[in-house]
């Protein structure tokens, strides 16, 4: 062992003194790594012929062996799916505590089984309990990790007194330990609290039906709110728009707001249909609107019919999200120019001074599914009439319609492309007869 050193150290010594030589004399050349290199092994080899007649570091070495060993072998433990959390709760005589839950995932890559003993938390130093899944079952306790596997970890911890106030994030390191006295130290967990302050959802009024003292107005609220739960089932998130869609002959097209393209045909119209009689839009509570309105026959009733209609263009009210069909049945009855006036003051949310100041969009505040699309659902249902049903508007409803959409911020789909496919339409066809 001590000739092998001490030929290496000699071998070393000569290929350093080479590659000085070659480096002074040719500065250009690239011999500084080997040069650090023979002195590194000349370092190196002479610390172990020193060190291996030495018995009480021979000991050392084969005491540390195990020890590096388990260290480099210690569990993996990374974060959870689950959030860590804290919470502020009381001791058995009422003082009060921080409750600290943690959830990580533990993997044991060794060839036998592990087992994580306690954690504790480093400052301020508190114990803490750990309880490990079964990869057998659904339990927890105090079972070992087997080996190559991965499985739940879950830890918790009190501190008294609190270190935090309440709705404040805790940050702590958090150390375990295994069964071979291994220690993992996960640093700056951070332990939301569950009292954090969370944004309100907007949940409008609900407008009760029988208060109502008109019966026109109680039959518009009742097919709306009829609405309102068809939308619920097959809204927005599903593409469609509750009873809302397009018929032709014995097909219906449910996502009406949404437009088809065909590479192959990138030259030719798409943004309309071709026949436009053979397409209508059809809604069961939106056509038995139309059809009451229709039947009519005092003034004063067509005008509470309106009123009721235009009234719940509202964002605030809980018809925000069938904005679509109280348009689409104030089309029906040519009333469109109000429609849209209404929705212009009812629809989009207006921007306050800091938002005019900042030049951004208005903040929208957070609304349950159902009632966050109830502006854009609007424009999609103008979008599919212009495509399905162009053919029943007036020059002057493609008119307002532009003029409604010009400088929105609001998605409004391709409805700007679809009024000057119209104009074309109509152009080629009346020339072509």
């Amino acid at each position: 062992m001590l000739r092998i050193l001490t030929a290496l150290e000699v071998a070393s010594l000569f290929a350093s003194a080479y590659f000085g030589f070659k480096w002074a004399t040719d500065p250009s050349g690239n011999y500084e790594p080997w040069l650090f290199l023979g002195g590194l092994v000349l370092v190196a080899a002479e610390l172990v012929r020193r060190l291996a007649g030495n018995e009480s570091v021979k000991e050392r070495v084969r005491r540390a062996i195990p020890w590096i060993r388990h260290w480099l072998n210690r569990p993996i433990i990374v974060p959870h799916q689950r959030p860590c959390w804290w919470h502020m709760g009381r001791t058995s005589d009422q003082k009060p505590a921080m409750q600290i839950v943690g959830y990580w995932y533990v993997t044991n890559h060794t060839d036998s089984p592990v087992s994580i003993l306690n954690a504790h938390i480093a400052s301020p130093p508190v114990q803490g309990h750990v309880m490990v899944k079964d990869t057998q079952s659904d339990y927890h306790g105090s079972y070992p990790v087997p080996p190559h596997a991965t499985t739940d970890l879950h830890a918790n911890f009190w501190i008294e007194p609190p270190t935090v106030k309440k709705g404040k994030d805790l940050v702590v390191d958090v150390v375990f330990i295994d069964s071979f006295g291994q220690k993992r130290t996960l640093r700056k967990v951070t332990f939301k609290s569950d009292e954090k302050r969370k944004e309100q959802v907007f949940s409008p009024r609900e407008e009760t039906v029988y208060d109502l003292t008109h019966d026109v107005e109680k039959e518009v609220a009742g097919v709306l709110k009829d609405e309102i739960n068809r939308y619920r089932k097959s809204g927005r998130q599903h593409g469609h728009l509750g009873s809302l869609h397009a018929v032709r002959g014995d097909q219906k097209i449910l996502s009406i707001y949404q437009d088809s393209w065909s590479t192959s045909a990138a030259g030719e119209r798409q943004e309309i249909v071709s026949r436009p009689d053979e397409y209508r839009l059809h809604s069961e509570n939106g056509d038995a609107l139309v059809t009451r309105y229709k039947k009519l026959t005092q003034s004063d009733e067509k005008a509470v019919f309106v009123d009721a209609l235009l009234s719940r263009l509202d964002r605030s009210k809980e018809y925000y999200c069938v904005s679509y069909l109280i348009v689409y049945v104030l089309l029906r009855i040519g009333r469109l120019k109000e429609a849209l006036a209404a929705a212009h003051t009812g629809l989009i949310r207006q921007k306050s001074l800091l938002d005019l100041l900042l030049n951004r969009k208005p903040r929208e505040e957070r609304r349950e599914q159902h009632q966050r699309y109830g502006f854009s659902d609007m424009l999609g249902m103008i979008n599919g009439f212009l495509r399905y049903e162009h053919g029943s508007l007036t020059d002057a409803d493609l008119d307002q319609v532009e003029k409604f959409i010009y400088g929105l911020e609001e998605h409004t789909f391709r409805i700007g492309e679809k009024i000057s496919s119209i104009r074309a339409f109509r152009l080629s066809s009346s020339l072509a007869k």
